[in-house]
């Protein structure tokens, strides 16, 4: 999910998103609550980058080094004088993968399947393990019956191959806001990043 803006080149930005009605021009790092200095200053040379030579520019936004924080996208708009900033948070689940579309898509087990949409969520091993109550090699076990299943070679291949189908689903995460995952599984997730 990402949020917009238009940025003019004084870095005065307007928020176009769903969740605001418009605003006034403000400046664009406190539209965002972008109160670091260092990601700020990058933002604003960014800006004026994209403005100048109408190429596109990316930052991470990291508040926290516990987290993997916030894309900013920075391209130039159609209109000269603008550029467009999006912002993704990266710590959120692509997709809204289900169980059911891994099972129909690869024909593998639920338990593989959801094996499969934890590790996507980020959660190793050991946490998949303790959370279903098997040991950790019967779980290498699963992974690897995912993994012959979906023709990847590893656990970095099928987590980007899950990103990709993940993209490719219709977004309804208001409709299921644990990602994909079974509650417990999400509970896990959300106490590892506690």
């Amino acid at each position: 999910m990402s949020t917009t803006f238009f940025v003019d080149s004084l870095g005065m930005g307007i928020d176009q998103s769903r969740q605001y009605a418009l605003r006034h021009l403000s400046p664009i790092a406190s539209l965002i609550g972008l109160d670091h200095g260092p990601t700020a200053s990058k933002l604003k040379h960014a800006i004026e980058d994209v403005l100048e030579h109408r190429r596109h520019r990316l930052i991470i936004w990291r508040p926290d080094q516990s987290i993997l924080g916030t894309l900013l996208s920075i391209r130039p708009a159609r209109e000269p004088g603008f550029a467009v900033l999006s912002l993704t948070d990266l710590d959120v689940p692509m997709g809204n993968l289900s169980p059911d579309d891994l099972i129909e898509f690869f024909m593998i087990t639920r338990a593989e399947a959801e094996i499969g949409i934890a590790l996507y969520c980020g959660l190793d091993l050991a946490m998949i393990a303790l959370q279903r109550k098997v040991s950790p090699e019967t779980v290498r076990g699963q992974v690897k019956s995912v993994l012959r299943k979906t023709g990847v070679q590893n656990q970095k291949q099928l987590t980007l191959l899950l990103c990709r189908v993940g993209l490719a689903l219709p977004d309804d995460r208001e409709n299921n806001p644990f990602g994909g995952l079974p509650r417990d599984l999400y509970d896990i997730h959300q106490k590892s990043e506690d």
